[in-house]
């Protein structure tokens, strides 16, 4: 990739941990499609106001190509 990976967090603190595997991930996209030039990932906790069991988080992946 030509830019590096974004990483965003909304309403969680940032973890070495996630962001290692979120790079990991990214940078195995390029197996895919060789000409990706980006990548941006928003990691966002779940809304308090649900109840549910487990965590739930919403990731979207953005990947930017030529043209």
């Amino acid at each position: 990739m030509q830019k590096p990976i974004e990483i965003r967090w909304h309403q969680l603190p940032a973890s070495e941990a996630v962001t290692r595997l979120v790079e990991e991930k990214a940078r195995k996209l390029e197996h895919y499609y060789e000409r990706i030039i980006g990548c941006s990932v928003t990691i966002e906790a779940p809304n308090l106001n649900h109840h549910r069991h487990g965590k739930h988080f919403r990731v979207r992946v953005e990947i930017s190509v030529p043209g």
